[in-house]
Order: C-alpha cells, then sequence, then structure tokens
C-alpha cells in the first residue's frame, strides 16, 4: 500500500454507524516490581505499583471502532456487579451506545487481570463465566436486533466464547441481516463455524482457521484452500486470514486470494490486535471502501498496536501520521520485484477489481530525468504500472558488452525507489514480448521515437481492447549521451579515481 493511497483510504473514511454484539469485558492491569521470592511458596512476590482498567474483548473492539470515527452500539450482557458498572462507564465516556447491554445477576462480567513486571506478564487472571446466557436474556436481545437493526450500516460480531453468541443469538442477527441486507464481519471462536454460516466476512487467524477447516498449515497454499473452504461452506462474501508476523490474506467469493505482508514492526504485545483488524476492516468497509483497501488499511492499523501495552485503541490520524513520517514502512509491506509468476497472480486480482495496467520496459542504465518523465507519464494513464527492465545479458545484446554500466540489481533498486513504479519484472529476451503476452496490459507506452518504428506487443495489446500509447520525452538527455559526456569530460585516469 503506497501512502497515496492510505490518505485516499482515511479521506473516504467517514463516520458508519455500525452495530457490534459481543463478549464485553474488562481488562485489569497490575504493574509492579519482582524483587523476592515468598517465604510461604516458591513463588515470585510482586509489590504492585499501579493499576488500571480498559475495555477487553468487544469492549476493545467498540473503543478501536469509536476511535477510528464509527458511530457504535454494543449489544452483550454485564453481571450486575462493580466490574459491570465500571464497563459501562468506559462506553458512556466514549459515546458507544449501551441501549443493547442488558445485566443479570446470575453471571459475573468477565474480567481478565494481568500482572505485570518490567513490562512482562507473569501471570493472567480470569473471572468469568462461559455457561450460555439465559433464554430471557436471548428473547430480549433478539427484540433488540428486530427493532433496531435497520438503523445501521453494518455488523461486527466479535466472539469470545464467553456465553453471549448462542446458536439463538447468531441465527437471529444473521438473518435478520441479510434479510436487510446489512453487512455482517465476524471475528470468530472455537471449531464449529456452521454457527457463523450467512455471514458476510470471517477474521480468523491461522490457528483458528486451521482448526475450523481441519486443513494443516504446510504452506501458503494451505492458506488458499483453508479461505477456499470457508467461503464454501460458510456462503461468506470475503474470508480474510491473519497471519501474525506473515501478514493478512484475502480471498473474495469467485476470486483469487492475496497475501499483504505485515509491514515492518517490533512486535511488542498482540494483544487486541485482531480486535483492531476487525475494527478497521469494519470502520472502512461501512464507508464503501473496496475490500482489498480495506484489508490493506487494516494490516497497516494493526502493525501500530503490537509495539504498544496491552489492548489499545489507533485513531485514522495516527494511522496517517505514522505512515506520514515513516512511508518506508508501508513499502517494505509490499515488495516491488516480482518473478513473472507471482507478478501475474496480483494483476489478476488486480484486474478483477477493475483496475487498469498500464506497461512499458526498458534498460534505465543511468537513471536520469527523461526516464522520471517518462515514467510518471505512463503511470497517469491507468492504476498499476509495471516496468520490464533488460536484464545484464539483454542490455549486451541491445547495446553492447560496454554496457549496462550499472548492473541489474542497481538498476532495480534505484526504479523500485520511484512512487510512480508499481511493479518491476525482469527479463532476459532482446524484447519484452513475452512478458506482454502474459501480462497482457491494457495500456503499453514507448517513447514518442518510436513513432515510424515497430512498437513490440502492439497487435497483442490491441486485439484485447487494449491501447498503445507514445510518450513525450524530454530533449537532449538520454543514458548514451550522459555516458558520452562524462568520457569526453574526464580522462580515462580520473575516471578510475573516481
Amino acid at each position: 500500500m503506497r501512502i497515496e493511497e492510505l490518505k485516499r483510504v482515511v479521506e473516504t473514511i467517514s463516520s458508519p454507524n455500525i452495530l457490534l454484539i459481543g463478549d464485553l469485558m474488562l481488562d485489569r492491569y497490575v504493574w509492579g516490581e519482582i524483587t523476592r521470592i515468598s517465604p510461604e511458596a516458591p513463588i515470585q512476590v510482586l509489590d504492585v505499583r499501579k493499576e488500571e482498567v480498559r475495555l477487553g474483548g468487544a469492549g476493545n473492539v467498540a473503543h478501536n471502532l469509536r476511535t477510528l470515527g464509527a458511530r457504535v452500539q454494543c449489544v452483550g450482557v454485564l453481571g450486575q456487579d462493580f466490574s459491570g458498572r465500571k464497563l459501562q462507564e468506559l462506553l458512556e465516556k466514549l459515546g458507544i451506545g449501551i441501549d443493547g447491554v442488558f445485566t443479570t445477576g446470575c453471571r459475573p462480567t468477565t474480567i481478565k487481570t494481568r500482572f505485570l513486571s518490567q513490562n512482562q506478564q507473569v501471570l493472567r487472571v480470569d473471572n468469568e463465566s462461559r455457561e450460555p446466557i439465559e433464554k430471557d436474556l436471548q428473547q430480549k436481545i433478539g427484540e433488540f436486533l428486530y427493532t433496531h437493526l435497520s438503523e445501521y450500516d453494518l455488523v461486527v460480531i466479535s466472539d469470545y466464547g464467553k456465553g453471549l453468541l448462542t446458536e439463538e443469538v447468531l441465527s437471529k442477527v444473521l438473518n435478520e441481516a441479510r434479510a436487510r441486507q446489512i453487512p455482517t464481519l465476524i471475528d470468530p471462536k472455537g471449531r464449529n463455524y456452521q454457527r457463523y454460516r450467512g455471514a458476510s466476512v470471517i477474521t480468523p487467524n491461522r490457528k483458528e482457521a486451521e482448526e475450523a477447516t481441519g486443513i494443516e498449515y504446510v504452506d501458503f497454499t494451505s492458506i488458499e484452500r483453508m479461505a477456499s473452504s470457508l467461503l464454501r461452506d460458510l456462503d461468506l462474501e470475503a474470508a480474510v486470514i491473519t497471519l501474525g508476523g506473515e501478514g493478512i490474506f484475502v480471498c473474495e467469493r469467485g476470486g483469487k486470494g492475496i497475501r499483504f505482508p505485515a509491514q515492518a514492526r517490533s512486535v511488542y504485545d498482540v494483544t487486541g490486535a485482531g480486535d483492531t483488524v476487525i475494527a478497521a476492516l469494519a470502520v472502512a468497509l461501512g464507508s464503501r471502501v473496496p475490500l482489498l483497501e480495506a484489508v490493506q488499511f487494516a494490516n497497516a492499523a494493526a502493525a501500530l498496536v503490537v509495539e504498544r501495552l496491552g489492548a489499545v485503541a489507533v485513531s485514522c490520524r495516527e494511522i496517517l501520521d505514522h505512515y506520514l513520517l515513516h512511508p518506508g514502512e508501508l513499502m517494505q509491506g509490499r515488495r516491488k520485484i516480482k518473478g513473472l509468476e507471482e507478478l501475474l497472480e496480483v494483476l489478476e486480482i488486480a484486474k478483477d477489481a477493475g483496475k487498469k495496467v498500464v506497461f512499458t520496459n526498458g534498460c534505465f542504465d543511468i537513471l536520469h530525468q527523461g526516464h522520471i518523465a517518462y515514467l510518471r507519464y505512463a503511470k497517469s494513464l491507468g492504476d498499476i504500472l509495471v516496468v520490464g527492465v533488460n536484464s545484464d545479458s539483454s542490455v549486451r545484446l541491445l547495446k553492447g558488452e560496454a554496457r549496462p554500466f550499472a548492473p541489474l540489481e542497481t538498476r532495480m533498486a534505484v526504479l523500485a525507489a520511484l512512487e510512480m513504479v508499481d511493479y518491476l519484472v525482469v527479463f532476459e529476451e532482446a524484447t519484452p514480448l513475452h512478458l506482454i503476452e502474459r501480462i497482457r496490459p491494457h495500456v503499453l507506452i514507448k517513447g514518442e521515437d518510436y513513432q515510424d518504428k515497430i512498437v513490440v506487443g502492439r497487435e497483442i495489446v490491441e486485439a484485447d481492447g487494449g491501447r498503445v500509447v507514445l510518450a513525450p520525452l524530454v530533449e537532449g538527455i538520454s543514458s548514451t549521451l550522459l555516458a558520452e559526456r562524462i568520457a569526453r569530460r574526464f580522462p580515462k585516469k580520473e575516471l578510475a579515481d573516481l
């Protein structure tokens, strides 16, 4: 994802009205120092220095949704206890609706207490019930959904397996949402994913997808099979599988999957990263951002929260400001230099999404102002610019044994640094005919010096309904002229000393 694309997504995001149904919980953090062993038992003693409570579980999803700009209404169940009242207070303070939150004296509010020393967890204590909620609560939730569901742009279901999302509740929300054509996103739990049949998008992590499909992870073809299985068996529109340090995989119904690599970050705490992914995805989709861009936005957001301790939320402004200061981190998540087969997979997905592919080629030996103007012009004619680059042997075949001046590795590195170039692919032949036959671009670009010359690949592109465009050139500049100028200006001995 380029910084321009991230800007466009952030500018598109509005304030979608989102209904969140899920297991609300409280996260309690206790920080202290460990300097001694208890005389009562061989255990560490934590001297408490600070305590803090935060929204956890579906509460953290709500926090993320609200921080990203959504209007949020929660549906859930809390205990009639201090933790439940505190959780409601935190939600209301953020401006999150709690009209759909019901209380009961039959179960406690879920609270997870984490004990930390030197910013490392040493113990976690959970106080919760995983029993299904009572029938009267299920009925109240069903009535609330029936009455209010039409008010929302999108539904998020955050399942932590704490008893809220019974078969009856899930069936009610999915059937009502589908009948009213409201998209549903689910962060799942457990092995029985048939409960989620009929949702729009599901977002398991790799381990959860393995367990749900019974497909063992071996390589990325395994991920594709998992996604295909989920799409087919659950009648989904898309499956989004989070892969931890290896990024995020998305596959739409009838399409081919694509993996977006993780942004290069120092992982500090993965708590809540999945909450951030589904929240960012929901806010983007609720604002009518296309799925592939929404997934990349979610990937960029999650990369920020893993550097922070505990369940935290980030805003659109924080995300954009961070990557404006560190644009290289976005580019690290997308490798520009591709092998042909990998490139074809990426372009197939892009074409399916309606993107226009532009192709050009060249040696790009001693990159200069003319190259920059030429490539910028090429990019202006479509969405994705693919540049075929002559290998060293191909350059020698065309230009003579003294060329190239810069080896292929150097030429590719310089081209990859240009913001207008999307993908680079090497070819060994004298012409890029084989690349054009395989890539089938919508637009083929050559310089205007080809006015009276044969443009290799013209017949292929035009037969597909595409077009050939001759780009204007900057007069008086070329790699050959620059080399000749350098040779005239510096004697051989001086050149050797440079």
